[in-house]
């Protein structure tokens, strides 16, 4: 016989195998859009933690600043009473310091679980001795407990990230979401 085909199960190998292949190369590139988020998210981290260590450790008063008007995210630790300012500006998004993320913060409490949005730039400052955040969210001259949380979105692709700050302690979590 002298058969120029394929037969039926030769094409459904084929299918299913290219049907593999087109489902993994999607899994993949949604993958890497979504480290976005865990990127940002973890470089902020680090920022919240160079502020609290250095407040800590080192002389002097140290601030986190954090900012998402520009055209990038950015997080400064400096040194504020002394001059010059020292700062160590970090962009949360990649060192060609474009805008791959949105950033929004609200503080929650028991009262308000849901949270109180927060608007940017953000300053905080830490407690030399307990590394706890003095903050004050309705700017009535006394600090809130309560729980600052930097909720951070990728710009392409759908996993979420978010920073949680204990303002009582100053201790800092990170977590990825779907």
């Amino acid at each position: 016989m002298n058969n120029k085909g394929f037969s039926l199960i030769e094409l459904i190998v084929i299918i299913a195998i290219m049907g593999v292949l087109v489902g993994g190369a999607s899994l993949g590139i949604g993958l890497v859009f979504s480290k976005d988020a865990m990127k940002c998210a973890t470089r902020l981290n680090d920022s919240i933690y160079d502020a609290r260590a250095n407040s800590m450790y080192k002389a002097g008063k140290f601030e986190l600043s954090i900012d998402n008007t520009g055209s990038a995210n950015v997080a400064t630790v400096s040194q504020t009473d002394v001059t010059p300012i020292i700062s160590d500006t970090v962009y949360l998004d990649g060192e060609d310091s474009s805008k791959k993320t949105t950033i929004s913060a609200r503080f929650v409490t028991e009262a308000v679980p849901a949270g109180t949005a927060l608007s940017f730039p953000l300053n905080l400052t830490f407690d030399k001795a307990k590394g706890n955040v003095y903050f004050d969210v309705d700017a009535d001259g006394t600090y809130d407990d309560g729980i600052i949380v930097f909720d951070i979105t990728p710009l392409r692709g759908n996993r979420t990230a978010k920073v949680q700050l204990v303002t009582t302690t100053g201790k800092h979590t990170i977590g990825e979401f779907k």
